[in-house]
């Protein structure tokens, strides 16, 4: 599920996220992270970055309360799989 997810950019993540909203039974953090990649030289104490791309990724954070248990966790991943497996036959049609 993660590998095809992050393979066809971020488009399916969002959707997983706009769907499991809208069933309103699992809340999750739609989130992303950027990373540069270039070249980085070390002189001393300063390093120089020479950017050449920014690669976003997105993604979900399932965010618990001190008294979560193993039977919520185990409801909220039943909940993300199926709709992952809904969109993922959605997408392979």
């Amino acid at each position: 599920m993660h590998s095809v997810f992050k393979q066809n950019n971020n488009e399916l993540t969002k959707k997983l996220h706009e769907n499991l909203l809208n069933k309103g039974e699992v809340y999750l953090v739609l989130s992303s992270y950027h990373e540069n990649a270039g070249q980085e030289l070390g002189q001393m104490n300063t390093t120089i970055s020479y950017q050449t791309t920014t690669t976003t990724t997105v993604f979900l954070r399932f965010v618990s309360i001190h008294g979560t248990t193993m039977k919520d966790i185990d409801y909220a991943y039943q909940k993300i799989a199926s709709c992952a497996t809904e969109i993922l036959d959605q997408f392979n049609e």
